[in-house]
C-alpha cells in the first residue's frame, strides 16, 4: 500500500498541486490530503479518506471568487479524472468522484412575514453532519446564491436581533439548479419569569473573562449551526486552554450519553448504584481536573433560548452522576438584560449551579458553582468516582483542530 500510495502522490497529487495559482487554503488542504494518505492509509480506510478531501478541496475552491474559481475548477476536475482512473486500474476500486464534484445552482431567499431579511446568516452542511458548514450571508434583497454537489443538505437560517431571534431549519435534497424561498420566523428573547419572592436585583454583577484558544473560521460559524458543534468546539478549547478558574484542565469531552464499551458494562450491569451510568442524560461537556474533580457544562444555543429552554432542568440532573460543579452555559446574545435577568432568577432561586456566558473567542462566568448538593450521598459518590477512573470513555474528543495551547490565557 505505501507504494501505491507514494505513486499516487508523485503522479498524480503533486502535477496537481503545481498546477495551481498560489492560493495558501487549497494549497494546505493538498498537503494534509498527501499527508493523511502517507501516515494514515490503509486498505480499510483509502476510499473514506479520498471522499473526505476530494470533497474539502471542493469546498474551499467553491469559496474564491468567480474568477478564481474558473482558473482552477478545470484542473481540479481533470485531477479527479485522473485520480478515478489511477485507483480504478491499481486496486479496482470505483470512486465516482464525479457525483461529489458536479455542482448545482442553489439560489436561496430569505422572508420574514413576507419581508426579505438582510445580513441574514444562512448555514449549509450535509445532512449526515460528517462535515463543518459553511456560512454565507443574505444580500439587501435576503438572498444568497451558491454553488453545491448533487447531495442533501441542511439549510440553516440565523440572525440574532436584540430582543428577537431569527431562525429557521430545511432539508433540501440538491438533484439539479433550484430556487428556494424560506419562510423564517421571529421568536422573542426573554429571561424566565423569577420566584414568586422578593428578587435579588443584580445591577451591575461580577464577572469573570477566560479567553478561549481562537477556533478556526469555519467552526466559529458552525458553533450557531447545531449545539452539539456548539460543544465540541468548547472541549476543544478547554483541552487545549488547560486550565478553569483556578483548577488544571486535564481532559474535557462532549456528549456522553453513557458508557458502551463492553468490559465496563460488565461492572456496571448488575450494581444497583452504576447501572445508571450505561445510559445516562446526556451531559454536553465534561472536564477532569489534576485533583480529581468533575465539573459539567449544560449549554443551550440561540435556538433554545428562543424556546424558552434555560437548561436549569437538564443541568440540575448531573448532579446524580457525580459531578461536582455544574455550570448553565448560555450563547451570548446582543440583549444584556436577558442574562441579567436570568442571573437574578439563578441567585433568587438559590440554586447551586453556575452561569457563562459563551462567545467563540471567552467565556463569560457571571456566577460561579458551588459544590453538589448531593455528593455526600454514597450512590453518587461511587457514580462520581467510575466516571473519573474511566474518563477516557466519558464523551467524545472530535473537534478543531487548535494551535498554541498554553497552560494559562488570563
Amino acid at each position: 500500500m505505501r507504494d501505491l500510495i507514494h505513486t499516487y502522490i508523485t503522479r498524480i497529487l503533486n502535477p496537481f498541486r503545481i498546477a495551481l495559482p498560489h492560493n495558501s487554503e487549497v494549497l494546505k488542504l493538498i498537503e494534509d490530503f498527501s499527508d493523511e494518505l502517507w501516515y494514515k492509509a490503509s486498505s480499510s480506510n483509502l476510499r473514506n479518506i479520498i471522499y473526505k478531501h476530494i470533497r474539502l478541496i471542493n469546498t474551499e475552491i467553491n469559496k474564491l471568487n468567480k474568477e478564481e474559481r474558473n482558473k482552477i475548477k478545470g484542473i481540479f476536475i481533470n485531477f479527479v479524472n485522473s485520480t478515478e482512473k489511477f485507483f480504478h486500474e491499481k486496486l479496482h476500486i470505483k470512486l465516482d468522484l464525479l457525483n461529489i464534484v458536479t455542482e448545482h445552482r442553489v439560489s436561496i431567499k430569505v422572508l420574514v412575514d413576507n419581508e426579505p431579511i438582510p445580513n441574514c446568516n444562512v448555514s449549509i452542511s450535509p445532512s449526515d453532519f460528517k462535515h463543518i458548514p459553511i456560512a454565507y450571508v443574505t444580500n439587501k434583497l435576503g438572498m444568497i446564491q451558491v454553488y453545491l454537489p448533487r447531495g442533501k443538505y441542511i439549510i440553516t437560517i440565523l440572525k440574532q436581533e436584540r430582543n428577537a431571534y431569527v431562525y429557521y431549519e430545511t432539508e433540501v435534497n440538491v438533484t439539479r439548479d433550484i430556487d428556494i424561498v424560506i419562510p423564517a420566523y421571529r421568536k422573542e428573547l426573554r429571561p424566565p419569569i423569577p420566584p414568586t419572592e422578593k428578587l435579588k436585583v443584580i445591577e451591575k454583577p461580577k464577572f469573570i473573562e477566560l479567553q478561549l484558544p481562537l477556533l478556526p473560521l469555519g467552526w466559529q460559524q458552525a458553533i450557531d449551526v447545531h449545539e452539539k458543534w456548539m460543544q465540541m468546539a468548547f472541549a476543544a478549547q478547554l483541552r487545549c486552554k488547560g486550565r478553569f478558574l483556578n483548577k488544571r484542565i486535564i481532559d474535557a469531552r462532549h456528549t456522553f450519553t453513557g458508557f458502551k464499551s463492553s468490559p465496563l458494562l460488565q461492572q456496571l450491569r448488575y450494581d444497583p448504584d452504576l447501572r445508571g451510568l450505561i445510559v445516562t442524560k446526556e451531559m454536553d461537556v465534561l472536564s477532569l481536573t489534576d485533583d480529581h474533580t468533575l465539573i459539567g457544562f449544560e449549554f443551550k444555543s440561540w435556538k433554545g433560548l428562543s424556546k424558552h429552554d434555560y437548561g436549569i432542568e437538564d443541568a440540575m440532573k448531573y448532579y446524580y452522576y457525580g459531578i461536582e460543579y455544574v455550570y448553565i452555559v448560555h450563547r451570548r446574545i446582543n440583549n444584556e438584560d436577558f442574562h441579567r435577568g436570568f442571573l437574578n432568577y439563578l441567585e433568587s432561586s438559590k440554586l447551586p449551579l453556575g452561569y457563562a456566558i459563551y462567545e467563540p473567542t471567552k467565556l463569560t462566568i457571571l456566577r460561579e458553582a458551588k459544590l453538589n448538593p448531593e455528593i455526600n450521598d454514597s450512590g453518587v459518590k461511587r457514580r462520581g468516582d467510575f466516571i473519573k477512573k474511566y474518563f477516557i470513555y466519558a464523551g467524545g474528543v472530535k473537534g478543531p483542530e487548535l494551535s498554541g495551547c498554553v497552560d494559562d490565557y488570563y
